[in-house]
């Protein structure tokens, strides 16, 4: 099939005069990477001791003390216990609470500009968000990357998209997460994780303002309940914008924002060195419609569709975590009890047209109960076999519930009273989806002579889902396009073996290099929408192999990690379009699929209060020779959504300016290379890239509060670009998409104490 290919030019002389003038600018902030060397030479060149475990809430992942010459250590739970992550044998990006202050992050798609080979297909609508990580991505109601709000998975990805504030880090894991996290994390997982309550009290406050009407305001504060025994915290934020897209038809912008959140949290530590946390989260977002439109439309005229409809998205969720933990002298116990509830309800004007033909509306629900028991070899004394081996191992049950309901209609209005009916009719479909699982799984560490590290674990996942489904027209319609009304009451089960094998070596403290097999599962399930014979959906497996490489310079002022990795996998999911009816979405089968490629990060500190970063990779995802979709062999296609480049570098400082202030700035550029839209390869998006910049100046005196005040800029140069899109009959083009965010820019206001 011929393919057509929209590579963004760059813009206007103003704007190219714009990027050279970036370009020289960060040149200037990264020159002294070149010169680490010389400044290391005049430095003490003993080797340093092993970085302290430090808590996860000093650990920035870009910027850190501006008086010191080494870089921050960084501890992770990516392996379900407390380690820096430079000893973790496994791909592991981690973007810190500094990170998420200095850089204005708000959510987990401005999280991933930092990571490689990790790429967000986000909607305007906060309700929809879906994570692809080195090329496996997709599903909604069975994602392939899951997202984990404070130990809590979201087993749909209605609830994964959230604003985030009081955030103690954020962790991306790239590779198969099976054997450790169960189904659905075959292509990895991401993991927000919030600050504790604190004993000692705090207290921020601060408000955003920005073009396009940007208003946000936010307060955290935190403190002892009971001294010694109790500590809470409570966060609480409202945001609201303008639309970027304009209407028209009506001359209305259509894709506003309006967000009420907050979480809460407990600390209670009852004795014999118990510790519970208790954490709640909510959300309400009352988004406006989805601002898809032609694709060629959007190339030629961004930010403006025509339609007579103009629609909504509403999402209200609720989350709770509850955390027990007792480290021991031989045993580690952890408890995680969880439950989510969301709600969606949005109307749409479906043909995405000036005519009166087609509109969709949709209300989707969900309830889930997860619950994880775990215990573990203390970390504070691993098994000691001999005088030069050590063993380490955890060990747990996973069990889950979930219920998913949805009610949808496709309405066919007086434009389409030819279609099949003399009338306007509702095309109509009911869903519920009940699932019930359970995972059981281990994993061990032998430790030979302190360098070299053999780990083997293993996993069992089973679930039962059972589908009650039905599809109607009302008042009842003949034709061949909709059939009589169907109605499927079905159930499977579901069930697979996820082991894992790393060897590790360690020749000095600064450098370990591992290698790495690992299996992957995402469970089949049913579709709540889908032509007759594609109702269920098989299971998809994955065999990764990973070889990496993580190493300290120049007395830990250097972090240099690169990775390989090769996925084979069979059964591939596939998020494709019902070929009868407009905007209706299935899972299939497509076939197989291989993808590889490398990865490199870089953390370097310069001088104390100096960082720079940057990261690249490299990916070839590709369908294997005999898969199928939308009755068209793709064999050899590109996967979609799937940057053959993806790659970010930047500078960050903090000093101090005398006169009790500190002044901040931090520049970055990141970038992703082509993509398809979908398995087809008729569309893709060329390259584009996105450069930020931040400027701020923190003091106290002669207040009795800190107080910073920050000017931002995002998407400086206005890039223009569709970050997604898909098959549409009703288009001119055969596609719709959304374009990307304009510039924005602002100031940020905050105080604490």
């Amino acid at each position: 099939m011929l393919e057509r290919s929209y590579l963004t030019t760059g813009g206007d002389a103003p704007h190219r005069l714009l990027r050279a003038i970036a370009s020289f600018c960060l040149a200037l902030a990264l020159w002294p990477l070149w010169c680490v060397p010389a400044v290391a030479a005049d430095a003490d060149t003993a080797p340093a001791a092993d970085p302290p475990d430090a808590t996860s809430e000093s650990v920035p992942a870009v910027a850190g003390s501006i008086d010191s010459f080494l870089l921050d250590p960084i501890t992770v739970t990516a392996e379900k216990r407390r380690d820096l992550v430079q000893k973790v044998p496994a791909s592991v990006s981690v973007i810190g609470s500094q990170t998420v202050e200095n850089a204005g992050v708000r959510d987990a798609q401005g999280a991933s500009y930092y990571v490689p080979n990790v790429y967000l297909s986000e909607f305007t609508a906060a309700k929809l968000s879906v994570p692809f990580v080195r090329g496996v991505g997709g599903g909604t109601l069975n994602p392939s990357v899951t997202t984990y709000v404070d130990g809590i998975p979201q087993l749909n990805v209605n609830s994964s998209s959230i604003e985030l504030i009081d955030v103690d880090r954020i962790e991306f894991l790239r590779g198969p997460q099976s054997t450790l996290y169960g189904r659905n994390t075959l292509g990895g997982a991401i993991s927000i994780l919030t600050r504790e309550p604190s004993f000692t009290p705090t207290a921020t406050a601060s408000a955003t303002w920005g073009n396009y009407g940007l208003q946000d305001y936010r307060g955290i504060v935190s403190g002892t309940v009971v001294d010694g025994l109790a500590a809470a915290n409570a966060a609480f934020g409202y945001l609201t914008r303008n639309g970027y897209t304009e209407n028209a038809v009506t001359g209305n912008d259509l894709d506003g924002r309006a967000v009420l959140f907050g979480r809460g949290g407990l600390l209670w530590t009852p004795g014999d060195d118990w510790k519970v946390v208790a954490r709640v989260w909510g959300e309400r977002d009352r988004d406006g419609d989805y601002a898809l439109g032609d694709l060629d439309g959007l190339r030629a005229h961004p930010f403006r569709v025509e339609r007579n409809v103009e629609g909504f998205a509403h999402r209200d969720l609720v989350g709770t975590s509850v955390i027990a933990s007792r480290p021991g002298e031989v045993v580690d116990l952890t408890s995680i009890t969880g439950f989510v509830w969301w709600e969606t309800d949005d109307f749409t004007d479906l043909d995405y047209l000036p005519v009166d033909f087609l509109a969709r509306g949709n209300s989707e629900r969900q309830t889930q109960f997860t619950q994880e028991l775990r215990v573990a070899s203390s970390d504070a004394s691993p098994l000691a076999l001999s005088e030069d081996l050590s063993l380490r191992w955890l060990g747990g049950v996973f069990v889950f519930t979930s219920d998913y309901d949805q009610d949808a209609r496709n309405e066919y209005r007086l434009a389409a009273a030819g279609a099949g009916a003399s009338a306007p009719f509702d095309e109509k479909t009911i869903a519920s989806i009940d699932d019930t699982g359970v995972g059981v799984f281990g994993q061990t560490t032998l430790t030979a002579w302190q360098q070299i590290d053999a780990t083997v674990g293993l996993r069992y996942d089973y679930e039962h889902d059972s589908a009650d489904l039905q599809a109607f027209t009302a008042p009842p319609v003949v034709s061949p396009i909709f059939g009589p009304p169907s109605t499927v009451d079905q159930s499977a089960h579901f069930d697979r073996w996820s082991p894992r094998f790393v060897l590790a070596y360690r020749p000095t403290r600064a450098l370990m290099t591992y290698a790495s097999v690992t299996r992957g599962y995402k469970a089949g399930g049913f579709n709540p929408t889908s032509p007759p014979d594609a109702i269920e959906y098989g299971s998809e497996g994955t065999w990764s192999y990973e070889l990496g490489v993580k190493s300290s310079w120049l007395d830990d002022r250097l972090i240099a990690n690169v990775a390989g990795f090769y996925l084979d996998w069979t059964d591939l999911q596939l998020d494709v379009p019902n070929p009868l009816i407009p905007g209706r979405f299935y899972v299939a089968n497509a076939g197989d699929a291989t993808s590889k490629g490398v990865e490199l990060e870089l953390r370097g500190r310069v001088l104390p209060g100096w960082d720079v970063f940057g990261a690249i990779a490299y990916t070839d995802a590709e369908f294997s020779s005999g898969s199928v979709a939308l009755g068209e062999n793709v064999g050899g296609n590109t996967l979609p959504y799937a940057p053959q480049t993806t790659w970010n570098v930047g500078s960050e400082v903090i000093q101090d300016a005398g006169a009790g202030l500190t002044v901040y700035g931090r520049a970055e550029l990141i970038g992703y290379g082509r993509f398809f839209y979908d398995a087809t390869n008729a569309e893709s998006q060329g390259r584009f890239d996105l450069a930020n910049f931040r400027l701020g100046v923190e003091g106290r005196a002669p207040l009795p509060f800190t107080w910073r005040v920050d000017l931002w800029v995002r998407n400086a140069f206005g890039e223009d670009y569709v970050p997604l899109a898909f098959p549409f009959p009703l288009a001119a083009s055969g596609y719709v998409g959304e374009s990307g965010a304009p510039r924005t820019f602002g100031a940020t206001l905050q105080i604490g104490m």
